[in-house]
């Protein structure tokens, strides 16, 4: 807000001391901004941007950051002041350095000083524009009560604090303080911080240290989180180390709702305003969750990679995630799926595999429409069950209405659509028939798969979700990567129908499927599976399509399907 700045009083800090978070709203009407017009806070200026030249060249990241600290303390006049960096992909703040007169405890290089965003500033910078700085004196009567216990536990009368952004994100912040007996902080000082942490922010950005995150592109540009390769790269690690020692991985998997529609209405500078306020929800529940990695795969799907704790916790931190997100504009909240290796999933032995559960447990709380998370494993929560049995057609589909009379119809207008473009590529032909058997039965999701006689591993090469039941060619790509394979001799039902063959299988609690086809379900992530192949060659082709709670029987296109494919693969490019 123009000429007013919001007061967010922080709790003491890891290393500082200990005690709850509490904020305290207290507004200040700011006047014309006349510090920077003084001639003395001119030179101060000067001097900051001319130290913050010089930090820009220094050899290593401490001594840009002590240079920059040391700059910001003379400047502000400061007794001490701290940098601290938001690390969002964790959900934490971090004390990068300290100088001045620390008090005891504290240490200017801080190896490991951190604390929760979530526990300190819950979404206070969900909207960045409006987190402008704060002050506070021991003084005013409407301080906050944690915010005094601070100040007299650090010997200090006030304190200023103030963002340092980059890129047009919030990086970290300026925390000052001053001593007993020193002027207290006031707007003009506010004024004045604001121009020096833009100038702290000119050295860091030209420091090694935002260089290096950049070169290695760790970061996604927009939200601040992990980037899809910093996601790969951890699960690769955790997945081997599972398969070596049984380590307990949690994976989460949130879809951001109604993105395409704010980005046609609003534009995409609303989209991603949205996608942002999203990004620092997730970073706040990561920071519950001790050694959570969370990042941006791409467009609206986020990641959380929860490594050791128990799998519930996760899933009341996520249960919190879906709440919270319902406040996100224009009633946009998040889908969210989550696999864990505590839950009988079936054996895990590829980063693929955990992918594709919770993407299909995503996929089936996006069709639901309900504000609460899929579990890949577990029954259904009972809001989603409910809203099934609500939906349109719901409680009959189980009872397989069209079920037996859709097959001679799929074939019939699918040999049409086949004919019409002979000399096509193989992929390109099985889509084809994958969309149509798709939406003749309303599956969740399908997939292409392909193997070699000299591989037998079957890569993905195509991979869609059809994200709202009955919704017609409203089809989406999945997360999944072509580099996310996984053997066939694992699975022999789906290395049967990729020789030539055809099976479908359908998950019951009564009556449960064979281990083999059980391993199927589980590497598919679904209630339903039916799947049928063809060889072409060197290479044997697999389309699998997947089921939800509404999906028509799948067993009675089986034969279809694999008609269709072979027809597909006959007469391709």
């Amino acid at each position: 807000m123009i000429g007013r700045v919001t007061l967010c009083y922080k709790a003491p800090r890891i290393g500082r001391g200990h005690g709850h978070c509490a904020h305290h709203d207290h507004t200040y009407g700011l006047g014309p901004v006349r510090g920077l017009a003084a001639r003395g806070c001119r030179r101060a200026a000067h001097r900051a941007a001319h130290d913050q030249r010089h930090t820009s060249q220094a050899a290593g990241d401490d001594e840009l950051l002590r240079y920059a600290a040391a700059a910001a303390r003379q400047a502000l006049r400061a007794s001490s002041v701290s940098i601290e960096r938001f690390e969002r992909e964790h959900g934490w703040l971090r004390t990068l350095v300290n100088d001045g007169d620390l008090a005891p405890g504290e240490v200017p290089l801080p190896e490991d000083e951190v604390y929760p965003i979530a526990e300190y500033y819950g979404l206070a910078l969900l909207d960045e524009g409006e987190h402008e700085g704060s002050y506070s004196n021991l003084d005013d009567p409407n301080i906050d009560p944690a915010e005094a216990r601070l100040l007299n536990r650090l010997g200090k009368q006030c304190s200023l604090e103030v963002p340092i952004n980059l890129d047009g994100h919030i990086w970290g912040i300026i925390y000052a303080t001053r001593a007993r007996g020193e002027d207290a902080f006031t707007d003009r000082d506010l004024d004045f911080a604001r121009s020096v942490a833009a100038q702290v922010a000119a050295g860091i950005a030209q420091g090694a240290h935002t260089r290096r995150l950049q070169e290695l592109a760790w970061l996604d540009p927009l939200t601040g989180l992990a980037s899809r390769r910093a996601l790969d790269e951890r699960l690769d690690t955790l997945v081997d180390e599972h398969v070596a020692r049984n380590r307990a991985i949690t994976v989460v998997i949130c879809d951001v709702n109604g993105l395409k529609r704010v980005n046609d209405e609003h534009g995409h500078e609303a989209g991603d305003h949205l996608l942002r306020q999203a990004a620092e929800m997730i970073s706040v529940i990561a920071g519950e969750l001790p050694g959570c990695l969370a990042g941006r795969l791409g467009g609206d799907e986020f990641c959380l990679l929860v490594p050791d704790l128990p799998a519930e916790q996760v899933v009341d931190a996520v249960r919190r995630l879906v709440e919270l997100a319902t406040s996100l504009p224009g009633a946009a909240g998040l889908a969210c799926g989550v696999a864990s290796t505590h839950d009988q999933v079936g054996g895990i032995d590829t980063t693929g595999d955990l992918l594709r559960l919770a993407d299909e447990a995503q996929y089936r709380a996006k069709r639901s429409g309900v504000a609460v998370p899929v579990v890949a494993g577990r029954p259904l929560p009972p809001e989603v069950a409910a809203a099934l049995t609500s939906a349109p057609g719901g409680s009959s589909r189980s009872g397989g209405r069209r079920g037996h009379n859709v097959a001679g119809a799929l074939v019939n207008q699918t040999v049409d659509k086949l004919d019409a473009c002979p000399g096509d590529q193989a992929v390109d032909r099985l889509a084809l028939v994958a969309v149509a058997v798709s939406e003749a039965v309303d599956a969740a999701t399908w997939w292409i798969g392909v193997a070699t006689r000299t591989d037998a591993s079957l890569r993905p090469v195509r991979v869609v979700a059809n994200r709202e039941p009955g919704a017609v060619g409203a089809h989406s790509d999945c997360c999944l990567g072509e580099d996310q394979s996984f053997a066939l001799d694992s699975y022999p039902s789906l290395d049967q129908a990729a020789r030539g063959g055809w099976f479908a299988t359908a998950w019951s609690e009564e009556e449960p499927s064979d281990p083999q086809e059980q391993g199927s379900l589980a590497a598919s992530g679904c209630r339903q599976l039916a799947a049928a192949g063809a060889r072409r060659g060197d290479e044997q082709w697999l389309v699998a399509v997947c089921a939800d709670e509404w999906t028509r029987p799948l067993a009675a296109v089986g034969p279809a399907l694999r008609a269709l494919v072979a027809q597909a693969l006959s007469d391709a490019g």
